[in-house]
């Protein structure tokens, strides 16, 4: 039995890097961990690399991060 999700490709969560959040927001990669660490971003983990959702990156955009 597999654990793999059979999605169609347009339904596929939009996942960014950590580097792509950075450059998004014009800080620094530990700014995002920060973030990350006081729980305004969630992060995603597949293997060693991790990624965010577009949709709550453009969230933050839109309303900030209340404080962090």
């Amino acid at each position: 039995m597999s654990d793999q999700i059979d999605l169609p490709r347009d339904e596929l969560p939009r996942l960014l890097l950590q580097r792509e959040v950075a450059e998004h927001f014009r800080c620094s990669t530990r700014t995002i961990r920060n973030w990350t660490k006081k729980g305004v971003l969630k992060p995603i983990h597949i293997g060693t690399s991790t990624f965010y959702q577009r949709d709550e990156v453009e969230r933050l955009s839109k309303f900030g991060t209340d404080g962090a």
